[in-house]
């Protein structure tokens, strides 16, 4: 991904913080952004703008134990970049990945 494909995908991230976001487990969360980078509110995190870029570099990837280890939390940084919202359409081409019974 390019540096220039980076900027149109962080300016949709703060286009949208304070906004609700759903992890894949359907916990709810915002952000606001905050230096260089989002604060997350739930969990209590701070995401710093190139640790975003590298996840979407990694994008498309159908779970979020794909990200760089240290996008954290990933559940939520995958969550973002897979927001209607935030995405680049092909990341969400993608098959809806496999989930474990318990």
């Amino acid at each position: 991904m390019a540096k220039e494909d980076f900027s149109l995908i962080w300016n949709r991230i703060t286009t949208h913080a304070g906004r609700p976001f759903i992890t894949d487990k359907g916990r709810e969360f915002r952000y606001s952004i905050e230096g260089g980078g989002i604060r997350l509110s739930n969990p209590d995190a701070w995401i710093s703008r190139g640790a975003l870029e590298d996840a979407a570099r990694a994008m498309p990837c159908a779970v979020f134990s794909k990200l760089p280890a240290h996008c954290k939390p990933r559940n939520c940084v995958w969550a973002i970049l897979h927001d209607t919202r935030i995405a680049i359409p092909e990341w969400l081409e993608l098959e809806e990945p496999t989930r474990r019974r318990r």
